[in-house]
């Protein structure tokens, strides 16, 4: 099922965003990533953002 974002959805989000982000932008230092997981952290509740959630 594909639904809204909720702020309880944050935490897994996020770590979505950093693992890819390292995995597939290997040529920029991973560094980068994680100094800037803070503020981007704080920009998602204002993105439009859509879960897929597995029923069951």
């Amino acid at each position: 099922m594909i639904r809204e974002f909720r702020t309880t959805d944050i935490d897994r989000i996020m770590q979505l965003w950093l693992d890819t982000n390292i995995l597939v932008h290997n040529f920029i230092d991973s560094k980068y990533w994680r100094d800037n997981f803070g503020a981007v952290k704080e920009m998602m509740p204002k993105a439009t953002i859509y879960v897929y959630e597995e029923n069951g």
